[in-house]
């Protein structure tokens, strides 16, 4: 029997590795009974959909991913912690949480605490209702009275999404009364990597928050890209051959030069020995996973 997958990460899977006339080929020869359902016109999404759809009815996802890995083993190994790795992360992914300013409309400096802290709660509720997250996971770490800015924690998923409207002027913030949000738009983010293309799937996400990257592919090259231009964070890898420490070697460079950047290091390790020596060196943060780099990007940019 075909054990269970989730549908999330095999649809970016085959997003990934069939473009249209790939896919319409691959259904022919492999699943004709879905690709009988392609009518002219038909989106490549909805004939994905329909391809997983069929599988999960069918117990095939075990036979689609073999396939898959046939055709493009590529995007098969890219993709397969991901696969297998899904269920673990949707159970911790509310662990991955950031912070945010928010300042409110209006003046509340006359108002009592007791009468402050329930419109505080009744705007975090009416936020979280808003982000679909529960209300006790937004929390004010920070409040700054008269015109009342907010520092809110929440989970990783719902600051993506409150910046993402902001940033689209979407009509809810009139309705909740916010004036204004810590903003990542024309934020400008130097990322050093000698394979760069390994990040694609993290750039694309970040850059469609409004984050622009540049990219340098050598510690050299990144030390001029630093001289000439002004640049909100950082991201390193920590090996570049043929210096097994490439990224501890920019962070020292960097601070020699007197440039105060967070800087952030995507390598292989989790280790929590490596995230404490990245600290002691002075790094922003240490991470090996794409969810997690979202969120100390996100801190490193609405903080700074």
């Amino acid at each position: 029997m075909s054990k269970e997958f989730h549908s999330a990460p095999i649809r970016k899977l085959l997003k990934a590795a069939f473009d249209d006339e790939e896919l319409n080929t691959f259904c022919y020869d492999h699943f004709f009974d879905v690709y009988e359902r392609f009518a002219s016109g038909i989106g490549r999404l909805v004939k994905i959909q329909l391809l997983i759809d069929y599988c999960k009815r069918h117990g095939k996802f075990d036979e689609l991913l073999e396939l898959i890995r046939q055709y493009n083993p590529h995007q098969y190994d890219k993709h397969l912690m991901v696969i297998n790795d899904y269920e673990r992360r949707l159970r911790v992914l509310d662990k991955n949480r950031g912070t945010l300013e928010v300042k409110l409309d209006g003046n509340f400096s006359s108002l009592s605490q007791e009468q402050l802290e329930i419109i505080l709660n009744a705007f975090t509720g009416a936020l979280a209702g808003t982000l679909n997250v529960q209300h006790k996971e937004i929390t004010i770490l920070e409040v700054r009275v008269g015109s009342i800015i907010l520092k809110l924690q929440m989970p990783l998923d719902a600051l993506v999404a409150i910046i993402e409207l902001y940033e689209a002027n979407a009509p809810v913030f009139g309705d909740l009364g916010i004036h204004k949000i810590g903003s990542i738009t024309t934020r400008q983010v130097l990322w050093v990597d000698d394979y760069p293309f390994n990040n694609l799937y993290e750039r694309r996400f970040l850059e469609s928050l409004g984050i622009k990257f540049v990219i340098s592919t050598s510690t050299e090259d990144a030390l001029g890209k630093i001289e000439q231009d002004n640049y909100h964070a950082i991201i390193s890898d920590m090996s570049r051959p043929p210096d097994g420490q490439a990224g501890y070697t920019l962070l020292k460079r960097i601070q020699e030069l007197g440039v105060d950047i967070p800087f952030i290091i995507y390598s292989s390790s989790n280790d929590p020995k490596h995230k404490k020596e990245a600290r002691e060196k002075g790094a922003f943060g240490n991470t090996a996973s794409p969810y997690e780099l979202y969120q100390v990007v996100l801190n490193a940019l609405l903080s700074s």
